[in-house]
């Protein structure tokens, strides 16, 4: 749709202005000056008339340019502020410039072709810029604004024709009215000049003027038409309708405003209603849906938040709905974990889902880290301290079944190391203590009659040992001793 022309004139800014001949060139010759022009320098305008030149003059350093732009602004907004132009529907078209004679003195003309669809009896706010060189620098000032209503001074309601040739080389390729043609080509049409004059976000209203589009509609085909769900307008004079922003929506048409979603949902596609986020995934804001970390994970839909794994369980991807159990052999000691660790060799994890593994018991041993279960050690040894191998039981010591190692009993022995059993002492000789490795011989004089003694025994006083008992001595009262001694005569 096309646009009424409120006439701006401006320069190149701080901001980001459209590229312009003459004015982006850095090659232009500008004047040089210690200083810009002050802010806010005096312009005079001739009269605003409808289809007529429009003529402005300004005096400002010698030398510097002056530039004149057009904006399809609507007219009378004020929303232009300084050199910059706000809430512009298209970048600016260039309509005039000069450059200030000796004096400083400089005249632009817009020609009336370009002035020939401003509505009567609108205000239309005009401002020029001045450029030149300050310190090699390219600086910018700009005039007091100026407000001038438009005289209708074509009388008969026709706009004039738009003079497209080679003498007026502004209007070449200018789209002036906003509807996307050039305007030589394309001049705004009697039959609808009234929907072509409205502003952005304005459409006729049937008496002649305009009407601006109430908060949740925009304008769309000469009318204001509401915002389709899943966008809204925020306030009046809206030109297109906005995207709700994320973490919103808007779930009716014709909306000004667009609702958050709670905790635990989000918007959908479109944005026209919040959806619960599936189990494996969790929204704290209400923005979006994100999966659940690893070592955590939800099982429920509409969470608005992941839960951490129990110890002994674990996630190692995103997005689980459960934490999985570690196997027997592994463990997990902390919540949250994202993997289980193996046993340490000597420990065991004989069921899933253990938060910490346990020594091996008494006798038995695991050689091998992960380990579910411990082994038994065979007879004539036992498991280490530390239940990684099994050791054979030392010299004096016996264990049956692998349990554990046992110190032979007073009267036995081991020789060796890795015994099953201890063996008795042979008779004439002993084992007074446990833990013998051998057995020692009876002393002269004593003996033993049995095998496992502890201690050796003697003959009485007057008495002498024959075999396995004692006997008198031949002489009575006479001491004898040794073995199996023989009286003389006898």
């Amino acid at each position: 749709m096309r646009r009424a022309v409120s006439l701006l004139l401006v320069t190149l800014s701080a901001c980001t202005p459209p590229a312009l001949p003459g004015a982006a060139d850095t090659a232009e010759p500008y004047a040089t000056s210690a200083s810009p022009p002050p802010a806010g320098f005096p312009v005079e305008v001739s009269p605003l008339g409808r289809g007529s030149d429009l003529v402005l003059s300004v005096t400002v350093d010698p030398g510097a340019r002056v530039f004149a732009f057009g904006s399809p602004t609507g007219p009378g907004t004020g929303a232009c502020q300084g050199a910059v132009c706000l809430d512009l529907a298209r970048p600016n078209v260039l309509l005039g410039s000069a450059t200030a004679d000796a004096t400083g003195a400089a005249t632009v003309v817009v020609p009336g072709a370009m002035t020939a669809h401003l509505v009567s009896g609108r205000t239309v706010h005009l401002q020029v810029g001045a450029m030149l060189r300050v310190g090699g620098t390219a600086q910018v000032a700009v005039s007091e604004v100026v407000s001038r209503v438009v005289d209708d001074l074509d009388l008969d309601g026709v706009a004039p024709p738009l003079d497209c040739d080679d003498t007026n080389p502004a209007l070449l390729g200018v789209d002036v009215d906003g509807d996307g043609a050039d305007d030589c080509d394309d001049p705004c049409p009697d039959d609808a000049l009234d929907a072509c004059l409205c502003g952005p976000g304005s459409v006729p209203d049937g008496a002649g003027g305009c009407a601006t589009c109430p908060p949740g509609t925009a304008e769309r085909d000469d009318a204001c038409a509401a915002c389709p769900v899943g966008t809204y307008a925020p306030s009046s004079g809206a030109e297109t309708c906005e995207t709700c922003p994320p973490g919103t929506v808007a779930a009716a048409a014709g909306l000004d405003v667009c609702t958050p979603c709670s905790p635990g949902f989000a918007p959908n596609d479109t944005a026209d209603a919040c959806v619960p986020c599936p189990a494996g995934t969790a929204s704290s804001d209400g923005a979006s849906c994100v999966a659940c970390p690893t070592g955590t994970a939800s099982a429920l839909s509409a969470s608005d938040t992941c839960t951490p794994c129990q110890p002994g369980t674990f996630t190692e991807v995103e997005g689980r709905t459960q934490c999985s159990s570690c196997v027997p052999g592994t463990f997990a000691a902390d919540p949250g974990s994202t993997a289980c660790t193996p046993c340490a060799a000597g420990t065991f994890a004989s069921q899933p889902g253990r938060a910490a593994c346990v020594d091996c018991a008494d006798g038995t041993y695991a050689p091998d880290v992960g380990a579910y279960l411990c082994f038994g050690c065979g007879p004539g040894s036992t498991a280490s301290a530390d239940h990684l191998r099994c050791d054979a039981c030392p010299a004096g010591s016996y264990s049956p079944d692998g349990s554990a190692c046992f110190a032979c009993a007073p009267g036995t022995f081991a020789a060796s190391t890795g015994l099953a059993a201890c063996d008795a002492c042979a008779v004439d000789t002993f084992a007074a203590q446990a833990g013998a490795a051998a057995c020692d011989a009876c002393g002269v004089d004593q003996f033993t009659n049995t095998e496992g003694a502890i201690a050796c025994e003697s003959c009485p006083a007057f008495t002498y040992r024959a075999g396995d008992t004692c006997l008198d001595c031949p002489t009575v009262g006479v001491e004898c001793g040794g073995d199996e001694i023989v009286p003389t005569g006898h």
